[in-house]
């Protein structure tokens, strides 16, 4: 699998299809065509610009591998990158298509936080400086996040939670810098967010050992994935992804709460008990209310058997209540 149907999978299924792009070409006028990026994750006042790299024909040439490297990664990319903040910048708005085939339009105006990355797929010639790189400085776009293919998929696979996964990133950002050329992993700069470390060291990713699976009673994913599927007449304005974004702005304790409240309605629609809708309020960062019901009936209950979707990965969540804490041990 090519490096961006991996990235456009992950993201669709992470970030959820409504929220991820990867059809980001636009013609501002007759016979031009541009790019906003390779891939592109549109949450609400937060956008994630990707650009992607992958060394289609390695070399055993460590010099010849380091030169692809920063010719493609390294200015090529960031180039690519600049491009992207000077489209936003240049467009009142600009057309693209997420991965449920809905067309919207973004413009800088919405746009809060934009998250600058380079996900690169190296050869194994790659020397071990050039694969240590963690992020570039650009005069222009500032601060850009580089990830290897691997490390990326890791990411996203563990935190899982798009709220969560904005925080990891505003973390790197911060701490990277002051690392001053201490020889840190990924894994280290994951295990040091999860454990509230104010910055990575070496043996930070030993954390990582120390996680349990919460995905049975947090993760939402799967629902939310098919939440479209399961809407009568959705139109073509995809409106419901106003109610998914609420989800989406959600640290994993908010999670915790909705899915309780589901499968509490689940069960009782087993049961064919009638209860009064489950509501639960969550204030910061944003306002949101959140309320489920469920009438005990027979065809509510095969309806909503997806709800009970088993096929979500497993990965590793820290058992915890707050939207951040130190995981725990098992």
């Amino acid at each position: 699998m090519t490096l961006e149907k991996f990235t456009a999978q992950i993201n669709g299924f992470t970030f959820w299809r409504e929220f991820t792009f990867s059809q980001n070409r636009f013609s501002p006028r007759p016979g031009q065509q541009l790019e906003l990026a390779d891939s592109f994750v549109w949450l609400g006042e937060t956008a994630f610009i990707i650009q992607m790299k992958e060394r289609t024909e390695p070399k055993d040439d460590p010099d010849a591998e380091r030169r692809w490297f920063r010719g493609a990664v390294l200015r090529t990319a960031v180039c690519q990158i600049r491009d992207s903040l000077r489209f936003l910048d240049e467009h009142e708005s600009i057309a693209i298509t997420n991965e449920r085939g809905q067309r919207h339009e973004v413009s800088k105006a919405d746009l809060a936080h934009v998250e600058k990355i380079i996900r690169c797929s190296a050869g194994a010639s790659l020397p071990e400086d050039c694969r240590m790189t963690r992020h570039h400085i650009s005069q222009t776009a500032g601060f850009i996040h580089v990830f290897e293919r691997d490390d990326y998929a890791g990411v996203i696979r563990t935190l899982g939670v798009p709220d969560e996964v904005r925080r990891y990133l505003e973390y790197r950002q911060r701490s990277i810098p002051r690392l001053s050329g201490s020889a840190v992993k990924e894994e280290d700069i994951l295990g040091a967010y999860l454990n509230d470390e104010e910055l990575p060291g070496p043996t930070s990713h030993k954390v990582l050992e120390r996680l349990v699976d919460d995905a049975e009673d947090s993760d939402l994913t799967p629902i939310m994935n098919r939440l479209a599927d399961h809407i009568q007449n959705p139109g073509e304005g995809g409106d419901y992804a106003r109610i998914l974004l609420e989800f989406a702005r959600l640290p994993r304790s908010a999670w915790r709460m909705v899915r309780e409240r589901l499968d509490l309605s689940i069960r009782q629609a087993m049961q064919r008990e009638f209860a009064k809708p489950y509501r639960f309020y969550y204030l910061a960062p944003t306002a949101a209310s959140c309320s489920s019901r469920c009438t005990p009936t027979r065809r509510r209950v095969r309806r909503g058997s997806w709800l009970e979707g088993r096929d979500c990965r497993t990965t590793p969540r820290p058992r915890n209540t707050s939207p951040r804490l130190p995981v725990v041990s098992a």
